[in-house]
């Protein structure tokens, strides 16, 4: 209870007072030293209970409440005389760090079946983040258990005790996964966490302990720091601890991934060229019973450029008529390029006549597989078949002359992909082989056109008026497009 007596008296602040903003916590990092900034408290809050009528309880939201942080920065004292007042915004509680007193405190105001009935919603809130810390502390005290286990379980080759990786018996983790009911997986990582905490990230622990990080932003430091040594573990967390309890996992992991490079930028190279060699596709059965897919360390720039051509397919399906949101779109676009299809409505044939296949076509067309898509009056182009099997699916070719990203089925030489419904299979030979592909630096997420015009999944403007092919094969004279025609 030593916090109690170390906390003075404050008198209300004064109407005119003017804060300043909110941390961003991102992108401004506070100098060690500086003031903290506090958030304006919101006004027109519901009256705690047994208070004057039109005495409201002052809160702050969208900010972090607790030990140091912005949200408890102000207390107003007498305005939760209340049984659970302790819980309120600057109140005793509410500051505390997290223990058996703020969860004794908790479960008495919890009353008959934990409704909170004599709660505000301001100390609500503050009963809320109160066990927060709570479940933080004792998910510490935990790790500082498993640490001591490691201590008396010591692997006899290493000394000091937890001086390094895996100083600890080769048995430990199947003592600990049986005591838990847990996979050997998740002990080794509790072990090495605890390890982490003893040895390499003293601040963090503290933080820990006291509930301001719970353990999902404890192990996000942990893996940011996995590949720097005790010394530059310590100065890397000490660059977010300031502000780390009010972040977002996705800003701290953001924040100590930069404070990693600041602190060793060789090692993150190093650790980016090392963990490449684990590049892996992983898949499982989601809780759906669906499945999933996955790619893991992979090189960024490929990425991008996959990424990129699934939004670029996806877009053309949204423009066909598919129905479904982007993410559904773009989930069916990766499917069509990792399986070589085209889930595009298939285009409508023209049916044959009685006395064969090429009964009633006018001479003048051009000869079925030599000229592709034929011309119409108006010289715009139907968007047919190039001779490689499959209807349409040339929208997707960017050709060598680059004018987009490769479309679904364009990965190598191999046997024919399956095509979607009313759709023939790709021909293997007519795949262009993945080391043509352009990288993401060069990669545009335009509508492709061969330079013939040929294989468009719907007329352009830029094609209109043109002549009827009249070079070899059907493509105009001077055709960069390179296809046997």
């Amino acid at each position: 209870m030593a916090w109690l007596s170390s906390i003075e008296h404050e008198e209300p602040p004064a109407e005119d007072d003017e804060d300043p903003e909110d941390d961003p916590g991102l992108d401004d990092r506070a100098q060690p030293g500086t003031a903290r900034p506090r958030s304006r408290p919101a006004k027109g809050t519901r009256p705690a209970k047994g208070t004057r009528a039109g005495k409201a309880t002052r809160t702050v939201r969208g900010t972090r409440r607790g030990p140091g942080q912005p949200g408890s920065a102000r207390r107003v004292p007498g305005e939760s005389p209340g049984p659970v007042g302790a819980f309120a915004t600057g109140q005793l509680l509410d500051t505390a760090p997290g223990g058996p007193v703020v969860f004794g405190q908790a479960e008495h105001a919890a009353g008959d079946g934990a409704r909170f009935a004599a709660a505000t919603d301001d100390e609500l809130t503050g009963i809320i983040c109160g066990l927060d810390r709570t479940e933080a502390a004792a998910c510490a005290l935990k790790h500082a258990a498993v640490a001591e286990l490691i201590r008396r379980r010591p692997d006899p080759g290493c000394e000091p005790v937890l001086a390094g990786s895996g100083s600890w018996e080769e048995f430990v983790e199947v003592e600990l996964a049986a005591a838990l009911a847990e996979t050997r997986a998740a002990a080794d990582g509790m072990l090495r966490l605890a390890q982490d905490l003893e040895v390499r990230l003293p601040g963090t622990k503290a933080a820990f302990r006291s509930g301001v990080l719970r353990l999902s932003k404890v192990e996000i430091i942990a893996r940011a720091t996995a590949h720097l040594d005790p010394a530059e573990a310590r100065a890397a967390e000490a660059l977010v601890l300031d502000r780390a309890g009010r972040l977002t996992p996705g800003g701290l992991a953001s924040a100590i991934k930069r404070a990693a490079i600041e602190v060793a930028p060789g090692k993150a190279a190093e650790r980016r060229d090392k963990e490449r060699r684990n590049a892996r596709v992983q898949r499982w059965m989601e809780d759906s019973g669906n499945a999933a897919l996955m790619g893991r360390e992979l090189p960024p720039a490929d990425v991008l450029a996959a990424d990129q051509r699934i939004t670029w397919w996806a877009k053309r399906l949204k423009a066909a008529g598919l129905d479904g949101d982007m993410d559904q779109l773009r989930a069916l676009a990766y499917m069509d390029i990792m399986l070589g299809r085209d889930s595009r409505p298939a285009m409508p044939t023209m049916p044959t006549g009685p006395a064969g296949p090429g009964a009633g076509r006018d001479p003048k067309d051009p000869e079925p597989g030599g000229g592709g898509a034929a011309s119409g009056a108006d010289g715009e182009s139907d968007g047919g078949s190039d001779g490689d099997g499959v209807d349409g699916m040339d929208g997707m070719d960017g050709g060598p002359d680059g004018d987009g990203p490769r479309g679904p089925g364009d990965g190598g030489s191999g046997p024919a992909a399956p095509a979607g419904p009313g759709l023939a299979p790709r021909s293997p030979d007519t795949i262009r082989p993945p080391d043509t592909i352009r990288p993401a630096s060069t990669a545009r997420l335009a509508d492709p056109v061969p330079a013939c015009g040929r294989g468009s999944p719907s007329p352009r403007p830029a094609l209109r008026g043109r002549p009827a092919a009249t070079g070899p094969g059907g493509c105009p004279p001077g055709c960069p497009g390179g296809r046997t025609c």
